[in-house]
């Protein structure tokens, strides 16, 4: 069936009093000479402005060249987008509220297809294809009228989607939006890298990812670590180990073996030195990809500064992820990952930084109702210490520690969907032993048990979950619904950082990084932070989750790897 094509009234650099001022609401767009547009003198930003009143679908008003931008007028108004944050990094814009198209996209279906293309596709309209040359960040090359008419089309084909999501009152959750605001307010604040933390580190690195090489080669492996056929072979023609077949290649009927992870952490255990000095190396090899290789070439030569890219709309829980850099890959409990946050602090040479304490624990219990949870949170008890206590038929003191490390790991794990065979994993067991350990885990808490047997349930046959702000996470018929706990209880969490950081924005703390459950930023006042952080968990959804306190804890340091001395 053949799409509509969309014709609209194209109006090159209008005058501000020309303009129809009495909509509340705009739509805009930005074209640029390339994607690194936030912060202070970024290398890429928007030549040409696109914007329409969404009471008038027809109509786009364009603005070529940055200094005729009408910034004052539009920083009135509610601006709408597609990816809204990388409109008002680009133009420069700052409005009191934003609505995002994409965001609530996400919102109704977070592992549904976001690109306005698709949305055109789901509109039945025909969009224009992106001009090769915008692609390649060369938008000079291409001419004005080509420029403006495929600008006027993205601005369209927006102001319809807001449109159609206003009339079917998908809008979404507004938190969402107040979050897009604020998280491109942290973005463009960006955080200040410290050279020479990040110089006196480097060499330490490369020691020991010299040393973890040499130990491989000792055993007598040449090759890439990180290639699964190369490590297969070695471990198993040279080391004489059996390895699992990978399930891909039993179903091509040429077995493989495994090498991931999850397979070589079990040998290690076995006591096999080798596989323990392959996953070293691969450890340093990957820390100096991922952040020594490539860190100094983020940062702004202008201000010493990083900005990373927060993504607020990729995940299937509705938790934040970073790139470019990835800083939630930083090592939390670890030297080598404090050192690391050692290289990062705010404008002036210090930050505040605070975490929720278990706050995917707190959202189950409450959620549950599960007065084994309850009250060790009520009580200010070890939450997996009590667990192993209930779980084991135990007073609290007669735990050993290696029980409450099963018990820890089974808490955080059976929210993610954990079975037996994980879990085995986890207590370095057998799978039996894993399996008992469930067992008694559902008969100790069997409130718990049933809420979430009901959520299993429901989602096998409704094959929709969703969060307490209604974020939904539609399964296809050939998924599995293992991760409906952690879609549920994950995402509320995320729903409560959501709700954190926009607090913290609003009460002019200057938040820098959201990491895990993790917010800094750049204020003296730690305590004030931490009061904001509960204050926003605990008023969010009152009703749900009014059975718990969620509590934070912080400190106030010069950097986010926090004092040497804690």
């Amino acid at each position: 069936m053949p799409r509509a094509k969309l014709t609209p009234t194209i109006i090159i650099n209008p005058r501000v009093e020309d303009l129809p001022s009495d909509c509340t609401h705009w739509v805009i767009d930005t074209e640029t000479n390339g994607l690194d547009v936030a912060g202070f003198n970024s290398p890429h930003y928007a030549s040409y402005l696109g914007a329409s009143p969404s009471n008038d679908t027809n109509t786009v008003y364009i603005w070529v060249g940055a200094s005729n931008f009408p910034i004052a007028f539009l920083n009135t108004k509610v601006l709408v987008g597609h990816n809204i944050r990388f409109d008002l990094h680009a133009a420069g814009l700052s409005p009191l509220e934003v609505f995002d198209t994409m965001l609530a996209v996400y919102h109704n279906h977070t592992t549904a297809l976001k690109s306005l293309d698709f949305m055109a596709i789901t509109m039945g309209i025909h969009k224009i294809p992106t001009p090769d040359l915008m692609k390649e960040g060369k938008i000079h090359m291409i001419p004005e009228t080509q420029v403006a008419t495929y600008l006027a089309d993205d601005v369209m084909v927006t102001n319809l989607l807001f449109n159609k999501l206003h009339r079917n009152k998908q809008l979404g959750w507004k938190l969402h939006h107040d979050l897009a605001l604020a998280v491109q307010k942290m973005e463009a604040r960006g955080v200040l890298f410290i050279p020479e933390e990040f110089d006196s580190l480097v060499p330490l690195v490369e020691k020991e990812a010299a040393k973890a090489i040499q130990r491989l080669k000792d055993f007598g492996f040449n090759g890439n670590v990180n290639s699964p056929i190369q490590v297969g072979e070695w471990l198993t023609k040279d080391r004489g180990l059996d390895l699992p077949p990978t399930p891909k290649s039993l179903l091509k009927g040429d077995p493989k073996p495994s090498t991931t992870k999850l397979v070589l952490e079990k040998l290690v255990w076995k006591g096999h030195v080798e596989v323990d000095a392959l996953l070293q190396a691969r450890r340093m090899i990957k820390l100096q990809q991922a952040f020594l290789n490539t860190m100094k070439e983020k940062v702004r030569h202008s201000d010493g500064k990083i900005y990373a890219n927060v993504n607020i709309s990729r995940t299937k829980t509705g938790r934040f992820s970073y790139s470019n850099p990835n800083l939630q890959q930083v090592p939390k409990h670890s030297e080598l990952g404090k050192r690391l946050r050692h290289c990062f602090t705010g404008d002036r040479g210090y930050v505040s930084v605070a975490d929720y304490s278990q706050v995917e624990m707190r959202v189950a219990a409450a959620l549950s109702g599960e007065p084994v949870l309850l009250d060790a949170f009520a009580e200010g008890k070890d939450i997996h210490l009590q667990v192993a206590a209930e779980v084991l038929g135990k007073s609290p003191d007669q735990v050993t520690d290696e029980e409450r490390f099963g018990a820890k790991a089974i808490n955080f794990g059976i929210l993610n969907g954990m079975g037996a065979r994980r879990l085995s994993h986890e207590l370095r067991s057998d799978q039996a032993t894993a399996q008992r350990w469930l067992d008694n885990y559902q008969e100790g808490l069997p409130v718990l048990t049933t809420w979430m047997n009901e959520i299993w349930a429901n989602a096998e046959v409704d094959r929709i979950v969703r969060t307490l702000s209604g974020r939904t996470r539609v399964y296809l018929r050939d998924e599995g619904i293992r991760s409906a706990i952690s879609v549920v209880v994950q995402g509320t969490a995320a729903d409560i950082m959501a709700a954190a950081l926009v607090a913290c924005e609003n009460d002019n703390l200057n938040p820098l990084l959201v990491v895990h459950d993790e917010v800094v930023a750049a204020t003296t006042d730690c305590g004030r932070l931490i009061e904001v952080m509960e204050h926003a968990a605990n008023t969010l959804f009152p009703a749900e989750l009014g059975a718990v306190h969620f509590a934070a804890d912080g400190y106030f340091a010069k950097t986010w790897g926090g004092n040497d001395d804690e």
